[in-house]
């Protein structure tokens, strides 16, 4: 009994090199510096607050080269300022590890926060759990 979850598909490509290393060798090819412009662009969008289209920006960048250790930083800062805490700090981790350092107090205080919503969640759900079970004995 098949439940259609499994991957049979046929591949689309000749198994060369993958998309995000074909794209990049395109763009150095043709005098197209993608990862700076991309930099470049999602900074601007942070510092003007746009944060959706920085973390766009960044996310792009990441797939042309994924150790880019001040692309995975500015994401990190930048999913923080959105209070994306668990995904700012693997960023933040995965910048240190390529390299980078990060400012003082950065890791510290996204770690803080991400312990304050986990905290928050389990409050939340004991709350839920407590009201259903009152639910349930009041029927």
């Amino acid at each position: 009994m098949s439940n259609g979850l499994a991957f049979n598909e046929h591949p689309r490509s000749t198994g060369e090199i993958g998309a995000t290393e074909q794209i990049a060798q395109i763009l150095q090819n043709h005098g197209l510096d993608a990862p700076a412009t991309l930099y470049d662009e999602a900074l601007a969008y942070a510092q003007e607050g746009k944060l959706a289209a920085a973390t766009e920006r960044l996310r792009m960048l990441l797939c042309l080269d994924p150790t880019d250790a001040d692309a995975s930083l500015l994401l990190g800062k930048v999913l923080a300022r959105r209070n994306h805490w668990q995904e700012a700090l693997a960023h933040i981790d995965s910048a240190i590890s390529n390299g980078s350092v990060a400012p003082p107090g950065l890791r510290d205080h996204v770690e803080i926060n991400l312990r304050r919503q986990v905290e928050a969640d389990e409050q939340r759900r004991a709350r839920l759990t407590a009201r259903e079970q009152g639910e349930i004995q009041n029927l």
